[in-house]
């Protein structure tokens, strides 16, 4: 039996320094490893879940909010990217798209498989990105799976793919405002184990190019789906996400959905423009 927990600070850090040290060849040559991470017999320690809760907005209950499987395979997934065989440093690495279906909620009290992987290297506009890949099992029946997409920032030669996602037109309608703590990325980090510099460290963060420290996409995420599903526990849910620009810390930002004809919209948006940090859709017809 292995109860899962979010990677320890030190691990992450030392892992980090080490992968800075490495030179890389051109992710597109080399190429993705084949090897898939597997965690059996997996269980909940329910004081973590508690405080990841806390800090997301998620209602306690007997049921994982459908953003937690991701915490417990995080580690797995930055074992994967940090492995040598991985054609690219994982730090300064950008979260720009994630996608959740839980087909059904995984009780606290049961024992599940995670498996982590990673595919689809292809070229993007501003360097190459990854999807790294999840799946719950319980009694062998899939009940969840993730695709989390990264970028990692970089000049190729040859020429670019098109840009995707042009700019949008600003949020209209009402937004709830919400302020985000100067100990956000720490507080994050200390549940869910991201502890990438830019979340934790203001100089870092700025040598990456940010103007400060700025929050987990995860974190804009499961604060925002906690609006619209309160203990994130739903069967047959979808949640598909794009981080448009960072969130930083120490400001108020508008939280703002919308019914339509298909799946809910849903943003966080920044208030002097309505533009917006995230942007999502949850459905519930898988």
């Amino acid at each position: 039996m292995v109860e899962a927990t979010a990677p320890s600070k030190a691990w992450m850090l030392w892992k980090g320094a080490r992968d800075l040290a490495r030179r890389y060849p051109d992710p597109m040559d080399a190429g993705l490893p084949g090897e898939r991470l597997t965690l059996r017999d997996v269980t909940v320690n329910r004081s973590a879940l508690r405080d990841y809760n806390a800090v997301c907005g998620f209602a306690d209950s007997e049921r994982l909010p459908f953003t937690y499987p991701h915490i417990l395979g995080f580690k797995s997934q930055m074992a994967i990217m940090m492995d040598r065989a991985f054609p690219m440093p994982v730090t300064g690495m950008l979260h720009v798209s994630n996608e959740c279906r839980q087909y059904k909620a995984i009780g606290l009290a049961e024992h599940f498989d995670l498996e982590v992987w990673a595919e689809n290297l292809r070229p993007h506009h501003k360097g190459v990105v990854v999807d790294l890949r999840t799946e719950a099992h319980v009694a062998g029946e899939a009940v969840w799976s993730e695709t989390s997409t990264y970028l990692r920032l970089m000049k190729r030669p040859g020429p670019r793919p098109p840009k995707e996602n042009g700019e949008e037109d600003p949020v209209e309608g009402e937004v709830a405002e919400w302020f985000v703590p100067p100990r956000l990325g720490r507080d994050y980090a200390a549940v869910s184990g991201d502890y990438n510099p830019i979340h934790v460290s203001k100089a870092m963060s700025k040598a990456m190019g940010n103007k400060d420290v700025i929050a987990q996409g995860m974190w804009g995420l499961s604060r925002a789906a906690a609006e619209l599903v309160p203990d994130g526990a739903a069967d047959g849910m979808r949640v598909a996400v794009d981080f448009r620009r960072p969130i930083q810390l120490r400001q108020k930002i508008g939280f703002h959905s919308r019914d339509g004809d298909g799946p809910r919209e849903f943003a966080l948006v920044r208030l002097r423009d309505r533009k917006r940090y995230v942007r999502g859709t949850v459905s519930f017809d898988l």
